[in-house]
C-alpha cells in the first residue's frame, strides 16, 4: 500500500515514498524480530538481536559488550534512556524483564508474564509498550489491555479495558492509549478511561485524526 503524511493545516493528505519511510525508521528504539538493532532514543545505547536469539548490549557506546544469557526474541529501549524491556516466550505466554541500564552492566527491576491463548506464543510488535515518559508500560493479554507503573514500588498493573483488540500506540504526551490498528479499534484515556475513536494524536494532544476512508478530525476537552 501507500505512506501518507497527514498535514495539520487540513490540506490533502502527501504520499511519502518508501525509501523516505524508510530513513525514519531507520534509528529505531526496539526489535521484534532476529537479526536486528535498535538504539536508545539518546543514542548513547545500542542492542543487537543476532540470528540466534543472543542479545548484545553495547552501553554507552563503549567497547564493553553485555551478553545477555537469557534467549531473547524482543527488546525495548524505554524513551526515558535508562531502562530496556526483554521479552521471551514462554510455554503459554510471554516473559517480560525489565533491566535498569548502567554503564557496565544490568540490574533487573522488574518481571512480568503475559498470557496469550494460542498454540505457540509469538512476540509481536507492540504487545508491551513503553509510554513516551518512561515510566508506563501497557500490554495486551487474554483479559483486555493494562496499565502499568513499572517504577513504583510495589504498583501492579492495571486493568484499563476487557477488550481482545490488541494495544497499538500511545498519544504522544502519554495519556491515550489506542487499541487496533483501523476504525474498528478505538482509543482510551488512561486517566478518565473515556472512550474515543482510533486514531492519531496531535503533539499537543489537543486533536485525534480518525482512522478511516472519511476520517473526521475531534478537538479533544
Amino acid at each position: 500500500g501507500l505512506n501518507y503524511i497527514f498535514p495539520i493545516d487540513k490540506q490533502a493528505p502527501m504520499i511519502i515514498s518508501d525509501e523516505l519511510l524508510s530513513l525514519t525508521q531507520q534509528f529505531k528504539p526496539a526489535c521484534w524480530e532476529r537479526n536486528c538493532t535498535a538504539w536508545s532514543s539518546n543514542g548513547l545505547h545500542s542492542a543487537i538481536l543476532d540470528e540466534a536469539g543472543i542479545l548484545i548490549i553495547n552501553p554507552n557506546l563503549t567497547n564493553y559488550r553485555i551478553e545477555f544469557a537469557r534467549p531473547t526474541d524482543a527488546f525495548s529501549f524505554s524513551p526515558s534512556n535508562d531502562a530496556i524491556a526483554i521479552f521471551s516466550t514462554a510455554e503459554s505466554g510471554i516473559e517480560a524483564h525489565i533491566y535498569l541500564l548502567h554503564e557496565y552492566g544490568l540490574t533487573l527491576h522488574q518481571e512480568l508474564f503475559v498470557s496469550i491463548e494460542i498454540d505457540t506464543p509469538s512476540i509481536m510488535p507492540n504487545m508491551v509498550l513503553w509510554s513516551p515518559d518512561g515510566r508506563m508500560i501497557a500490554y495486551s493479554d487474554t483479559q483486555g489491555a493494562w496499565l502499568w507503573d513499572v517504577f513504583t514500588e510495589g504498583s501492579t498493573p492495571q486493568l484499563l479495558t476487557t477488550t481482545d483488540i490488541p494495544i497499538h500506540h500511545f498519544s504522544p504526551l502519554g495519556r491515550y492509549l489506542t487499541i487496533g490498528v483501523d476504525e474498528n479499534g478505538f482509543s482510551i484515556d488512561t486517566i478518565s478511561k473515556q472512550i474515543l475513536p482510533a486514531g492519531v494524536f496531535s503533539p499537543n494532544e489537543q486533536y485525534i485524526v480518525e482512522y478511516g476512508t472519511y476520517s473526521e478530525t475531534h478537538q479533544l476537552s
